[in-house]
C-alpha cells in the first residue's frame, strides 16, 4: 500500500504507457551541450565539447573503457 502510493506520487501510476510526445517532421530540436574550447577537430580535439559534437557525426575506431584500456568501435582488429 505504502510504495503503490509513493509510486502514484512519483507519477507511475495515472500515465498511459503507450503515451508518447508528438512533433511535427519539419521541427527544430535544440540540444544543450558543452561549448567546445578550440578548434572543432576530430585528430587532434582534447575537450568534453569537441568530444560531444565529433560523436554526433561520427564513430571513432576505437575507444578506451574506464580501465583505460582501448576497446573496438568501428575497427575490428588492430595490431600495435
Amino acid at each position: 500500500p505504502l510504495l503503490g502510493r509513493i509510486g502514484l506520487a512519483a507519477g507511475l501510476g495515472g500515465m498511459p504507457s503507450l503515451a508518447r510526445a508528438q512533433g511535427a517532421s519539419s521541427a527544430t530540436m535544440r540540444v544543450a551541450c558543452i561549448v567546445p574550447t578550440g578548434a572543432i577537430d576530430p585528430i587532434s580535439h582534447s575537450d568534453g565539447g569537441c568530444t560531444l559534437l565529433v560523436q554526433q557525426v561520427g564513430e571513432f575506431l576505437c575507444v578506451d573503457g574506464p580501465d583505460l584500456v582501448l576497446r573496438p568501435a568501428l575497427a575490428e582488429s588492430w595490431k600495435p
